[in-house]
């Protein structure tokens, strides 16, 4: 995960300080006991709802790539932040530090690597530059905060 980080640091050449986070000791051991399968795209746009329940779609599996269910979460985290459904962001982390004891900085991180990772896709000039800078505050704001339990 930190080589593929590595090029999306290259292409948007920037955000270099989140290679550092990631390449922690601690935060390696931790995301390590946390590997498992995961859908690899979970996000807003990948859920339909209907009358016989909720089918998520369009699953991304690599295997040789580092896989864990924290990335799907942290996925979902950049979703409803994209969409500026702060309230749901909010049920859905607390939810997962409860009853799944979480570290919140890990997360944190990695939803950060995940606005990382979309920013070199944008097309339109005006959408990147925003799109951009919320991506170094939202940054600052974990390097601020690095306390892994």
């Amino acid at each position: 995960y930190i080589d593929r980080m590595k090029s999306h640091c290259e292409a948007n050449n920037d955000f270099w300080e989140i290679l550092l986070l990631l390449q922690d000791q601690n935060f390696i051991d931790y995301c390590d006991n946390h590997s498992s399968f995961m859908h690899g795209d979970l996000s807003l746009e990948n859920i339909i709802q209907t009358d016989k329940g909720m089918f998520l779609i369009d699953p991304i599996y690599k295997e040789d790539n580092w896989s864990s269910y924290l990335l799907d979460i942290t996925k979902m985290l950049h979703s409803y932040r994209k969409y500026s459904r702060m309230f749901e962001y909010e049920v859905f982390l607390n939810g997962w530090l409860r009853t799944h004891n979480l570290d919140e900085y890990v997360l944190r991180v990695l939803e950060v690597t995940q606005w990382i990772r979309v920013v070199k896709y944008i097309k339109d000039p005006e959408l990147k530059k925003e799109i951009h800078q919320k991506t170094k505050l939202l940054l600052n704001e974990v390097i601020q905060n690095n306390i892994i339990k």
